[in-house]
């Protein structure tokens, strides 16, 4: 069966009857991490473990004159969003497992794990897999979707004027080229739900607008002012949808979802022709030429991250924080937000930027308005960047200047106050201004961490059956222990209790004086400018290495101490061996191993003695490593290994690919506890793993669980046999 016509029978399988592929060894860490772990309350904590990165100096780059050495305050994810580490890991995962065999990647993997991330995400917007295909990005997907309209001169398309510039410019270049008038719809402020519909009606009436039909209808779902939005397609009814996983779901950057109602699959096409032509829609869209296709296969884990997050949890979350920030911005400044609807903000507060200060006492005229520079994106933009720390978009919109406050789960509210201070010192606000007083009473009286409460929540109308969050707690008993309680939303819309307990507890060691003048050395590289000691983005730590000692040492041990302890004998004041008659103690001599005692050492008389009583001729040679068994001893010289490898606690893992190396079975077994060796047996001719590996650990419950996980589980293609290893 053709390669197309698998996918095509993939995608529209049941859920009981689809199969997806296995999780490769750098997904399933992350899996069984979301399993077996609670995610981290939301704000700086989920940020510091999932977004080391994110608003770190680049190391490449120089530093803006002026510009502030602290971590920049992120406030713009819905620009290009940000990619967590376990969705990171993972897409390179992919980009490094391809170069192991690109033809085998391109030709068994890559589709069945691209039907994966499809079905997987089409689950959660809510839409039959049947009506969803993965493209690069919003463009392309709605490149395809004016390419299949059949548009006449005089046909109409419809438009916000606020509508994403991108679209815009599509939507021009097809009525350029088909006759088509685009109708665009002026909004009056401030946006309403009513304000919008009252706006379309009026300019469909008006003669400008035309007669012709309209052919399409485009609108914002996820606005530039709004954000994100629980999603369910299907019931949305929409004709066709596209969106970028990389922003709300914090998707690697290079795959969208585009939707395609059923009635359109026929007539929807790709805008390049593939090897999947006139087989279906998801046989055309699902090769796009040689490219990587990592960002697209990382989407599942994206899904998977987000779903253990909780889904309805962060997305009540983000607004909640979205309509806090909003209103104290705007109250703050002195201002007003974009749209006083509630129902209109998701994750993103449009806020509109205070006018710059004036003394009253300065001559009239010095005043800049938006016509000035001072007005200009780049200016205020890259001055709250390079002297402020803070990245966030400013636009105009009707003639006005706002900020875009796009927040998602790893902002909170110390971020906000951090741009209110920001921009009033940006726009020369005096410290002894109102402004600051307002600063000080909006952000000081209310817990600036991750949930909702406070007076800011009587603005939002929230129904009375949802539940909402009680507040975090942070106390400190007697004893030091800090005692941290968040509170989060599950699945199923239940209030979950976490609490986490902290006991700080200072160690003092003494180490080298060199060692310790070498801490203090000056950074450079990548952590040129960090402080002393080592840093989790650039110093990894090595394993416990544990120390196995001999079977006889604390015998040796006793011998010698009970030796040490025995008085000369009277008149005697030296020392002599037993074995060798040198002066040190027998259990001291290199020979003890080697030699018996000499009084025990028979001469050649005695042996001859000894060999004519056991009857051997005058003609019959004894080696001298059998004469000690022939008296009734043990054997002599066979070998100089006196003891066996201790094997009690070794599996034997079987069926690897030939491609394994030692690095690998390692990073598969390392969660399981900590190993004392690691062999993978090779083929020295062909240079490839001959199939199977041996790990010993260092405790035999660690050897049971991996047996236990990694028997039957599927790691590169193939299903593990695990079990003990056994001596032949």
């Amino acid at each position: 069966m053709s390669i197309y016509l698998q996918v095509k029978r993939n995608v529209e399988a049941p859920a009981s009857e689809y199969k997806a592929p296995p999780d490769t060894g750098f997904e399933a860490a992350w899996v069984r991490a979301f399993v077996g772990e609670q995610p981290p309350a939301m704000g700086s904590e989920l940020r510091e473990r999932f977004f080391p990165q994110l608003g770190t100096p680049d190391p490449d780059e120089p530093p803006a004159p002026g510009a502030v050495a602290r971590r920049t305050v992120f406030l713009a994810h819905g620009s290009y969003g940000a990619v967590p580490t376990p969705v990171l890991e993972t897409a390179c995962g992919w980009m490094r497992k391809i170069e192991h065999n690109p033809v085998h990647f391109y030709y068994d993997l890559l589709f069945p794990y691209l039907v994966r991330s499809l079905r997987e995400s089409a689950e959660l917007v809510g839409a039959l897999p049947t009506n969803v295909v993965l493209v690069t990005n919003v463009e392309f997907g709605i490149a395809a979707v004016l390419r299949s309209l059949e548009l006449l001169p005089g046909d109409r398309l419809l438009a916000l004027d606020f509508n994403y510039e991108a679209v815009l410019y599509a939507l021009e270049e097809v009525a350029a080229r088909t006759g088509a008038v685009i109708v665009r719809v002026p909004t009056t402020m401030p946006i309403t739900q009513e304000s919008i519909v009252r706006d379309v009606a009026a300019a469909l009436d008006a003669p400008a607008a035309g007669k012709g039909p309209i052919k399409l209808a485009v609108f914002e779902h996820i606005t530039s002012p709004t954000g994100q939005v629980d999603l369910d397609l299907e019931a949305l009814g929409a004709d066709y949808y596209v969106t970028n996983p990389h922003k709300w779901l914090c998707n690697a950057r290079g795959c969208a979802l585009l939707y395609v109602s059923r009635q359109h699959h026929a007539r929807v096409h790709p805008v390049i022709t593939t090897w999947g032509t006139n087989k279906g829609m998801h046989a055309e869209f699902v090769w796009q030429g040689t490219a990587d296709y990592s960002t697209q296969i990382s989407l599942a884990m994206a899904v998977r991250f987000f779903r253990w997050l909780g889904t309805s949890a962060v997305t009540r979350r983000n607004r909640d924080l979205a309509l806090r920030a909003g209103d104290l911005l705007a109250r703050v400044w002195g201002t007003h937000t974009l749209s006083s609807d509630p129902a209109m903000t998701a994750s993103m507060a449009v806020v509109r930027v205070p006018d710059v200060y004036v003394d009253p006492a300065a001559p009239a005229g010095n005043a800049a308005g938006c016509a000035d520079d001072t007005c200009s994106f780049s200016n205020l933009h890259d001055e709250l960047l390079a002297r402020h720390g803070v990245e966030v978009p400013v636009f105009v919109i009707h003639g006005q200047r706002y900020v875009r406050v796009s927040v998602h789960f790893y902002n909170d509210m110390d971020d906000v106050a951090h741009l209110a201070r920001a921009m009033l010192a940006a726009q020369r606000y005096p410290p002894t201004h109102e402004a600051y007083d307002r600063l000080r009473n909006a952000f000081e009286p209310h817990d600036t961490s991750n949930k909702s409460g406070g007076d800011w929540g009587d603005a939002v109308d929230t129904p009375d059956n949802e539940p909402t969050l009680p507040p975090s707690t942070r106390t400190v008993e007697p004893d030091g222990t800090t005692v941290v309680t968040t509170y989060s939303f599950s699945e199923k819309n239940e209030i979950i209790k976490n609490v986490k307990r902290i006991r700080k507890k200072l160690v003092k060691t003494a180490v080298n004086h060199a060692v310790a003048e070498r801490k203090k050395w000056k950074k450079f590289g990548e952590s040129a400018g960090l402080p002393a000691g080592p840093d989790t983005n650039s110093t990894s730590l090595g394993e416990v290495v544990f120390l196995k000692l001999s079977w006889n040492t604390r015998e040796q041990a006793k011998a010698a101490e009970s030796e040490a302890k025995t008085p000369a004998l009277a008149g005697n004041t030296n020392i002599m061996c037993r074995i060798c008659k040198g002066e040190h103690w027998t259990t001291k001599c290199p020979y003890k191993d080697t030699y018996k005692p000499i009084n025990e050492i028979k001469d050649a008389s005695d042996l001859a003695k000894e060999d004519k009583a056991a009857g051997a001729g005058p003609s019959k040679y004894v080696a001298p490593g059998a004469r000690s068994r022939a008296a009734g001893g043990p054997d002599l010289g066979t070998s100089m290994r006196t003891e066996r490898r201790d094997d009690a606690n070794t599996i034997r893992i079987s069926n690897l690919s030939e491609d394994t190396t030692e690095d690998d079975v390692r990073a598969l077994v390392s969660k399981f506890g900590s190993t004392s060796r690691v062999f993978v047996a090779w083929d020295r001719d062909l240079g490839v793993c001959k199939g199977f590996a041996f790990v010993g650990f260092y405790d035999k419950s660690a050897a049971e669980r991996a047996i236990e996980k990694l028997n039957g589980y599927g790691y590169d293609n193939l299903i593990l046999r695990v079990e003990w290893s056994k001596r032949d």
